[in-house]
């Protein structure tokens, strides 16, 4: 986005709300018709015959991947504190041993200082520590204002109550904010979002819900799915998608990997073991996205708890020369050497295969995007059919072509 672009948006933003959001609804309608849905129903079907076809390993690729982005990114992401008012299973951030505290104004400055050089435009701020944890978040999005870059904000949404009024000074710099729901009911989240309570939960999603209609702000709902919640999503389409503008696009799921250093509820929860490797030639060996934590150390991974996958300093070199220093060159030689005694947390993390997880999530688009009204019972049964099929490379191309086709109703070329 050009900075005439990126000023424009900022004044309408401010000024004008809701034209904001009717942007947002043009684009809609622009990437949610049914030729660029049929030919998400068809890249589906691509990635059936890519798992029978091609092991995982070979579907990854071997060997060191390059190291320098092929071009500019304008996305980049901030640790603005390393605190989260719960400790959700699958996260465990109380496992974390960097130390616990927010971002100092004077780090704040210099870290979006080298972001704004770099041609940085859109800043996440969610990492293992909830962004609305941090009391001087209105600090971050004036320093954002002023630069005019935005903000991504994914959040477990219990603190959003202290912060509704200062999202409707700031839609100019972040107009999306994605609640992290990993329940429909009170046992399950309060068991999966450990610490949470379900009554606040909803309080909040009310209070956004008649806030942001009134900004022109777009409220997002994720589940991170398991055992534990799979037999409720459902429940949990009809229970939400009332927050959202366009389920469809405003509702996502994705399938668990092993974040924590402990993967003790991976282990227990994960839906698909029988196609779950070591998170091979993981894109963060690539170094292409930065991020960076309190004190502007460029670290690789979003699940870097101990530091140990820090690779140089936001504050006193610029991403390239940080890509060229010795400490990337040392992290990838044990990377790729499968050294893990001294990358112990690569050598833990595991992931669904990813073309099982891309077919989970676009498989539950595509039936939002042909049923947006349906019952949960509706809902739970094609999402019974979704985790039937992808649980066996046994007729998989096959299976899904069908349920593509029969199921969801879209036209897959012969």
């Amino acid at each position: 986005m050009t900075k005439f672009k990126a000023s424009l948006r900022q004044v309408v933003g401010r000024k004008f709300p809701k034209v904001i959001a009717l942007s947002k609804d043009v684009l809609y309608y622009k990437y949610y018709s049914e030729q660029k849905m049929t030919g998400k129903a068809v890249a589906v079907k691509q990635l059936a015959d890519s798992v029978e076809s091609l092991s995982y390993s070979d579907f990854v690729g071997k060997g060191p991947s390059p190291i320098v982005p092929k071009s500019p990114k304008t996305h980049a992401i901030l640790e603005i504190n390393t605190t989260c008012n719960i400790d959700c299973l699958m996260c465990k951030t109380s496992l974390s041993t960097r130390k616990k505290g927010k971002i100092e104004e004077a780090k704040l400055i210099q870290i979006l200082d080298r972001y704004h050089s770099e041609g940085v435009r859109t800043v996440a701020l969610h990492t293992i520590g909830d962004p609305l944890a941090n009391p001087r978040l209105g600090v971050v999005f004036r320093e954002l204002r002023k630069r005019k870059m935005r903000a991504g904000i994914s959040t477990n949404g219990l603190l959003l109550h202290r912060f509704i009024d200062l999202f409707s000074q700031y839609q100019d710099v972040c107009s999306l904010i994605r609640f992290s729901i990993d329940g429909s009911t009170k046992p399950t989240y309060e068991k999966i979002r450990f610490g949470g309570e379900w009554e606040q939960l909803i309080d909040n999603m009310n209070l956004a819900k008649e806030s942001f209609k009134k900004n022109g702000m777009t409220l997002e709902v994720a589940m991170v799915v398991s055992k534990d919640n799979v037999a409720e999503i459902g429940d949990y389409i009809v229970r939400f998608r009332e927050y959202t503008r366009h389920p469809v696009r405003d509702m996502s799921f994705g399938l668990m990997n092993s974040l924590a250093p402990d993967t003790t509820y991976f282990e227990e929860a994960n839906l698909f073991p029988e196609v779950t490797y070591l998170n091979q030639n993981c894109h963060a060996m690539t170094a292409s996205t930065v991020f960076s934590h309190l004190g502007g150390e460029f670290s690789l991974c979003c699940r870097d708890y101990d530091g140990s996958l820090q690779i140089g300093s936001l504050i006193e070199s610029t991403p390239k020369e940080i890509r060229g220093g010795d400490k990337l060159k040392e992290i990838r030689e044990h990377y790729y050497a499968n050294n893990f005694e001294k990358l112990p947390l690569c050598g833990n993390c595991r992931v669904v295969d990813r073309r099982i997880n891309t077919m989970f999530s676009r498989l539950m688009s595509l039936m939002l995007f042909r049923f947006p009204e349906e019952t949960s019972e509706f809902y739970q049964e094609h999402v019974n059919t979704i985790c039937k099929i992808l649980s066996s490379k046994e007729g998989l191309s096959e299976n899904i072509s069908k349920f593509v086709s029969d199921d969801l109703r879209f036209n897959l070329p012969q």
